[in-house]
């Protein structure tokens, strides 16, 4: 259950492949196959969120970051100052967002098959919208928002593509279907003005663009009642008694997969806040919090 979070990338590359497949092979092996291919690789997706969805249940909702394989990072530059690495985010938010986007998606997959039928672009019709699956949930998994800007713009594209579908029919219907297209893609370019703009601000004020660390304590509230429960609520009140500020520390007593820890193992310390952390090692939105 633990490794179930090492499965968001597939979330992405199934629809990615359903799109690859459908451009390179669509137009020869005939709508049923194509129809086929795009849907299944849409309820795939949806099976891979269903499993993050008992992930997060069964681990008290805590989330997860993802760095994927072959992957150290995507965006580094010699100097080390910058390095934005090409990591996927499971909590709850994320997972909500996968689950209606899989299963709506995979719904209008299902419509469409009927919808198309007869189209003499059916295959590209199909690569379109597992190509929109794929670049949607890159957006809600991204752990920064390089990343989710990255996802944005291919949902952009995307929508280019498949408002303008019918660019070719005649009797001026065809014309109209490009300039709505067009219309699309100039109003998303100016949203992504504002959305370059407000990442070099943010990477100019807190020196990251990452939403939070892999190491970072989340919902620092959570884990502080949890704290409660196990005593060490009134070591953070007899800290604050004393004037100072110090990290909430538990020692885990269960080993990595649930087992009990073995006798003279040392435990693992479990922190329920982020004080252990200096600020310009945090994120972007436990920054935010410390700041203001």
């Amino acid at each position: 259950m633990e490794h179930y979070p090492q499965l968001v990338p597939l979330i992405i590359l199934i629809p990615a492949l359903g799109a690859l497949f459908n451009v390179a092979w669509g137009a020869k092996v005939g709508e049923k196959w194509v129809g086929l291919v795009a849907t299944v690789a849409s309820a795939l997706a949806f099976g891979v969120a269903v499993l993050l969805a008992i992930y997060l249940e069964q681990s008290g909702f805590q989330a997860a970051v993802v760095n994927p394989p072959l992957l150290d990072g995507w965006l580094v530059l010699p100097s080390g100052n910058v390095h934005v690495p090409w990591q996927f985010r499971v909590d709850t938010l994320s997972v909500t967002m996968m689950l209606i986007i899989t299963s709506i998606g995979s719904l209008i997959h299902i419509y469409s098959i009927s919808y198309m039928h007869g189209d003499d672009h059916f295959h590209r019709y199909f690569a379109y919208l597992n190509m929109f699956l794929a670049f949607m949930l890159l957006l809600v998994t991204a752990n920064n928002f390089l990343m989710m800007f990255v996802g944005w713009e291919g949902v952009g594209v995307c929508s280019f593509l498949l408002i303008g579908f019918w660019y070719a029919r005649t009797h001026g219907v065809g014309w109209r279907n490009s300039m709505a297209a067009r219309k699309a893609m100039v109003l998303n370019r100016v949203g992504d003005f504002g959305v370059v703009m407000s990442m070099l601000l943010m990477f100019w004020t807190f020196g990251t663009l990452d939403y939070y660390s892999p190491q970072e304590v989340v919902n620092v509230h959570l884990a502080e009642s949890g704290a409660h429960e196990t005593g060490e609520a009134d070591h953070e009140a007899a800290a604050e008694e004393e004037g100072a500020h110090k990290p909430v520390v538990s020692f885990a007593q269960e080993g990595e997969h649930g087992e009990a820890a073995a006798e003279g193992e040392v435990a693992q310390p479990v922190f329920t806040n982020n004080d252990h952390i200096i600020t310009e090692q945090l994120g972007v939105f436990n920054q935010t919090e410390r700041f203001y």
